[in-house]
């Protein structure tokens, strides 16, 4: 047994957390987590150019899409795991670290909103910023509200 950070995915009491325990991390979480993020990053890449194609380039559109699916999907899967069994640990830990961590990208939010600023575009650049917080938060108490909705429980 080796000591390794685990995402925690609690029923009660709230949020995720990081915890350091004995656990042993299997080959099979491994590959899963792995599978997880090479679909995340697929779904990064067509869903960023969509919505590029469809938006244009005159704001990140695509990054902010990609991350409020992101947010959405993670508030679902959370809520899901502390009021279900619909999920397994090892499930709900491939898909919040492997897919969600693939599809959603704080670096390039990070780049896109420097290069606004660096080329005088301050009002695109505080719109990126106010529409991460704002839309992020936002899609995350969505996920976990139509969950709770959906299983009657407030």
């Amino acid at each position: 047994m080796v000591e390794t950070p685990v995402l925690l995915l609690r029923k009660s009491g709230g949020s995720a957390f990081w915890a350091t325990g004995e656990r042993e991390m299997t080959l099979r979480l491994i590959l899963l987590i792995a599978a997880a993020g090479a679909a995340g990053a697929v779904g990064r890449y067509l869903l960023g150019g969509w919505t590029y194609r469809l938006l244009g380039d005159s704001f990140p559109y695509g990054t902010l899409a990609v991350n409020m699916l992101g947010c959405f999907l993670l508030g679902t899967v959370q809520q899901l795991g502390q009021q279900t069994d619909l999920l397994t640990q090892e499930t709900r830990v491939a898909i919040a670290i492997g897919l969600l961590g693939a599809l959603t990208t704080y670096s390039t939010f990070g780049y896109e909103t420097f290069r606004l600023v660096e080329d005088g575009r301050w009002q695109p650049a505080l719109a990126n910023i106010a529409a991460h917080l704002l839309l992020g938060l936002f899609a995350i108490w969505l996920g976990i509200t139509l969950v709770r909705a959906g299983m009657g429980g407030g």
